[in-house]
C-alpha cells in the first residue's frame, strides 16, 4: 500500500483563508473518510501549538500534495503567518512548568491564619 501522502486525494476541499493547519488537515481527512493517524502518524505525538506554528517542511509538502495545493498556500495556514505579532502575544506561548520544592522549614503562620 502506498503512503497516503504520496498522491493527491480524491477529495481536496480548500481551506478557509483564516483556517489553521490542524483544522485544514482535519477537513481533508473528513472529506476523504480517512483517520488522521493514517495521514500523519506523527500527529498523535505532536504538540498542537507546535503543529500550527511549524510542523516541518516534510509535513507541509505532504499535505500540499494530498490537498493539491501549492506549498505556499499550506504555509499560509500556519499561525505565525496569520498573526505576524505572535511573539508579542505571550499568553499563546506554551507554559514552562515551574519546579516546586518542599521546604520543611517554611513559615506556617499563613496556615494558622487560614484556619
Amino acid at each position: 500500500m502506498n503512503n497516503l501522502g504520496d498522491q493527491p486525494l480524491p477529495f481536496a476541499p480548500h481551506p478557509f483563508l483564516d483556517e489553521l493547519l490542524l483544522s485544514g488537515v482535519c477537513g481533508l481527512a473528513a472529506a476523504n473518510d480517512v483517520r488522521l493517524d493514517l495521514f500523519f502518524p506523527e500527529l498523535e505525538r505532536a504538540n498542537r501549538y507546535r503543529l500550527n506554528c511549524d510542523p516541518g517542511e516534510s509535513v507541509i509538502l505532504r499535505l500540499a500534495t494530498m490537498a493539491r495545493l501549492p506549498a505556499t498556500r499550506v504555509r499560509n495556514l500556519l499561525l505565525p503567518n496569520q498573526f505576524p505579532n505572535l511573539p508579542l502575544l505571550s499568553f499563546l506561548e506554551v507554559p514552562v512548568p515551574e519546579v516546586l520544592s518542599h521546604d520543611e522549614d517554611r513559615d506556617d503562620s499563613l496556615d494558622e491564619t487560614l484556619r
